[in-house]
């Protein structure tokens, strides 16, 4: 992960349990101010929505605008977005070290509270802390055209007659404004009349927008605008049907793992939960190399045998003999190295995010051979550790090293010839990419034999989701080499330790293990390593100020996937409902199969088909906002077929017994 700052700030909602989420869980909000939608009976109506700057002198064409370094909070039924704005076509970069709590010129803040089943009510407020030019700020709402392709639209108490912006798009002075289509209703109302423009954009969604302010903000001027939103709309419930092949079992399953990488004081306690309460099936941790040996000149083996190990280091070893006491596979990553085998630091290639990086010398590459070698043998004889699998993190988008695909092949020849020839029985994890769409970084290896002789698994990250040509392409490169894919880092949005109370939101919750499921089902990796079981990321809430540690709904979610039995092989399933993500597994040794279901939408049947003879019966577990791990009883399965509910917004797992 890319992330490494320590955060020693958890937003406020830490604390908030899973009981009494449900009515709050109805409108979605992006931790930078825009609405991912409002649920009605469980079902997501999707919405876009934010604000949008136009500055004197812009161009026609205005630019959307986001919250900069925002910060997500939630207070009961409230979720508040807060952060910077910048107005105008000159853009403020993203704070580095140092800006980070800069004041802004502007600050925004939006607000949402719910109020009923698919209704809230929003809270827009800026404060101008400079004199700051500006001809207009609105408020947008953009509704997606599959949902509104030939909707109806209406002013509600107009003041103004307005012209129309399009053909049957009204525009004018109102105190509402009325979207309809064949399912679904939206509605917004204001206070008072205010300016409304409704328009098609070029992809054929309808855009709602209203001015917040208008004309330049005075030093100190506060502004603040309220409305409210309903949305109304009939959920689809079709049926589900899920047709399971248990003739083609695929690979093998060993369950869910996790990252321990140490970086905050917080860590231990969390750490411990985890192993306490998780089947961990891998574990991936920290050789700090540019720790481990910061001179060249110096011999680290000596140095540590003299007594002066870094606490980094010690620490990070420590973590490396709890994990191999518990008998867990584990791989060590460098994500650091030292600045003798560095190049000079630059910035980070397009796409790949802020920050700096650097390559690793190639004339230095035998000596960090050396070093990493070194710390193995360390560990193996002082910890009793010894390493399946070994990689450089994310290389391919430089966090922190950044390597060429033939960078890459080269390292992994060497690291691999280096452990062959010195007893050092673990092997190269090829790729270990940041995210999916990194497939290509790796075909440079897989067209050099030499290379390949030194790989013992393949790695993605998951974050930022992938394609299901990406997904599915990542499992083939793993099979057509006879090894394991493991995804190093499991998660979802790689800034989310700049907002963790998003972690505690059941969408984001449920998203990310929707985004777990289909990798399950289409790459089939033998273990998807959580980012992380520590505080980063955390997977529980508590832990400060007296406060005792307990299960997040990410917490329960991986638990219940977990129910998998280990080795189990995935088994190929469809399903008719695009809202239902399913994957299987068979432990054919047992006649044990393992069925998990996220239901993204509302309350549906399912029937199940496919499900071998020897199967008479599924046990039902379900973890959502307010359950986890919830017992759901038993159904019967009759010819290779069962039926069951799925509830919405939920996790179901259906599992039957040996």
């Amino acid at each position: 992960m890319k992330r490494f700052r320590r955060f020693f700030g958890l937003a406020v909602a830490a604390g908030v349990s899973l009981a009494g989420t449900k009515l709050a869980a109805q409108i979605e909000v992006n931790p930078w101010g825009g609405l991912r939608g409002l649920r009605v009976n469980g079902e997501l109506m999707p919405l876009a929505s934010g604000l949008r700057a136009t500055a004197p002198g812009a161009t026609a064409t205005r630019e959307v605008e986001r919250l900069r370094n925002p910060q997500f909070t939630r207070q009961g039924r409230r979720q508040i977005s807060s952060g910077g704005l910048v107005f105008g076509a000159a853009r403020a970069p993203e704070a580095g070290p140092g800006r980070r709590n800069a004041r802004p010129d502007v600050a925004g803040e939006l607000a949402y509270e719910d109020t009923a089943d698919g209704d809230a009510n929003a809270d827009v407020s800026i404060v101008a802390h400079v004199a700051t030019p500006l001809t207009e700020l609105d408020y947008f709402l953009r509704l997606p055209a599959a949902d509104y392709p030939q909707a109806r639209a209406e002013l509600i108490d107009a003041t103004t007659a307005g012209l129309p912006t399009d053909a049957d798009l009204p525009r004018g002075a109102a105190k509402g404004v009325r979207v309809t289509s064949s399912r679904r209703t939206v509605e917004l109302r204001f206070a008072a009349a205010v300016d409304v423009t409704i328009a098609r954009t070029r992809d054929g969604a309808l855009e709602i927008s209203f001015p917040v302010a208008k004309g330049d903000l005075a030093p100190e001027q506060a502004v603040r605008f309220a409305f409210a939103l309903h949305a109304r709309g009939e959920p689809d419930r079709r049926p589900v049907t899920l047709v399971l092949d248990a003739r083609h079992p695929g690979s093998a399953f060993d369950g869910v793992g996790g990252n321990f990488r140490l970086q905050s004081p917080l860590d231990p306690p969390q750490v411990a939960y985890n192993l306490e309460n998780l089947r961990v099936a891998w574990a991936r941790a920290n050789l700090p190399l540019d720790r481990w040996q910061p001179d060249e000149n110096l011999d680290p083996l000596a140095e540590a045998a003299a007594g002066r190990l870094d606490a980094t280091v010690r620490h990070a070893m420590e973590m490396e003999q709890t994990l191999a006491a518990k008998k867990i596979p584990l791989v060590l990553t460098v994500w650091s190295i030292p600045a003798w085998a560095r190049t000079p630091v630059g910035p980070r290639p397009s796409g790949g995010g802020g920050g700096q990086t650097y390559h690793l010398r190639p004339d230095k590459l035998e000596a960090v051979a050396r070093s990493i070698g070194a710390y193995f043998d360390y560990i193996r004889k002082n910890y009793d550790v010894e390493p399946r699998l070994f990689s450089f993190n994310e290389t391919d988008i430089g966090y922190d090293i950044l390597a060429t695909p033939a960078e890459h092949t080269a390292q992994l020849k060497a690291i691999g010839a280096y452990f062959a020839a010195h007893g050092i029985p673990a092997k190269f994890m090829l790729g270990d990419t940041g995210d999916p769409t990194g497939i290509h970084f790796i075909d440079d290896a897989l067209g050099d034999p030499e290379a390949l002789r030194y790989v013992g698994a393949v790695s993605y990250h998951s974050w930022r989701g992938g394609t299901v040509e990406q997904f599915t392409r990542w499992g083939e490169a793993a099979r057509k080499l006879g090894v394991p894919l493991l995804i190093g880092e499991g998660g979802m949005d790689a800034d989310a330790y700049r907002y963790q109370a998003l972690l505690l939101e059941p969408w984001y919750a449920r998203l990310e293990l929707t985004e777990y499921i289909d990798i399950c089902r289409l790459s089939q990796p033998l273990s998807i390593l959580q980012w992380q079981l520590t505080e980063n990321y955390s997977l529980l809430t508590g832990g400060r100020n007296g406060e005792p540690l307990a299960p997040a709904q990410r917490f329960w979610q991986l638990k219940q996937l977990d129910l998998t039995p280990p080795g189990a092989a995935a088994l190929p399933i469809t399903s008719n409902v695009a809202a239902i993500a399913p994957c299987a597994f068979l432990d054919a040794a047992h006649g044990t199969v393992a069925i998990h279901l996220v239901n993204n939408a509302a309350q549906r049947p399912a029937t199940i088909t496919g499900l071998p003879a020897r199967v008479k019966n599924l046990r039902v577990i379900v973890t959502d906002a307010t359950r986890g791990m919830k017992a759901g009883g038993t159904i019967a399965v009759r010819d290779g077929a069962a039926q069951c509910t799925l509830d919405a917004t939920s996790f179901t797992t259906l599992l039957s017994e040996p």
